[in-house]
């Protein structure tokens, strides 16, 4: 409240960007309180779920360690599939067991930044989302969609992770698109701040 305070003592018409703990997690944003009556304030969340789909294959994360099948929409892993993983894999995966994903899980998982931002009447912004490039591209694409579409339907600004690297669309050396595609996905989106 006082760095706030502070803040809006030497400039009232600045806009603040304020996410919650946890990396900005979703999970988290029930628990933020903001200041009341500030429309200068923009609250920001970061969404990567399912992880099981946007980091497959990811070396730092225990879920991209399963090499199996998956699909997307619908429930992401078969039991055949979770039966047949490596045990020290299964753990990974049991948050993922039989839950169906598409906008629907989107939408409920998100609903708590929805709320809070609508509360304060403040813009609410996903500053981070996006898909590990060795994702097969059409299950990578068809998630993107469906946060799209979400985002379109809360009017939810947005940017994504990353431009280039590992979750990125552009070469910089190469000076070319490693992902065209998805460029003309994002870019056919009117509401992000890319």
């Amino acid at each position: 409240k006082m760095l706030h305070k502070s803040m809006r003592e030497l400039e009232p018409e600045r806009v603040l960007v304020i996410g919650s703990n946890m990396w900005q997690g979703h999970w988290t944003m029930k628990y933020l309180r903001l200041p009341e009556n500030d429309p200068n304030i923009i609250l920001s969340f970061h969404y990567y779920n399912p992880q099981l789909l946007t980091h497959y294959g990811a070396p730092w994360t225990p879920v991209g360690r399963y090499k199996g099948p998956i699909t997307y929409p619908g429930v992401m892993i078969s039991e055949e599939d979770y039966a047949a993983a490596p045990d020290s894999v299964k753990p990974a995966l049991e948050e993922f067991r039989g839950v169906i994903w598409g906008k629907d899980k989107i939408r409920e998982q998100m609903a708590d930044a929805i709320a809070v931002a609508e509360h304060y009447g403040v813009q609410l912004f996903c500053g981070e989302w996006g898909v590990y490039e060795p994702v097969d591209r059409e299950l990578a694409y068809a998630w993107t969609k469906d946060m799209l579409e979400v985002f379109d339907e809360y009017n939810i600004a947005w940017t994504t992770w990353c431009y280039d690297a590992d979750f990125g669309f552009w070469d910089q050396k190469a000076h070319d698109y490693k992902d065209k595609q998805l460029v003309e996905l994002l870019m056919n989106n009117s509401k992000g701040l890319e």
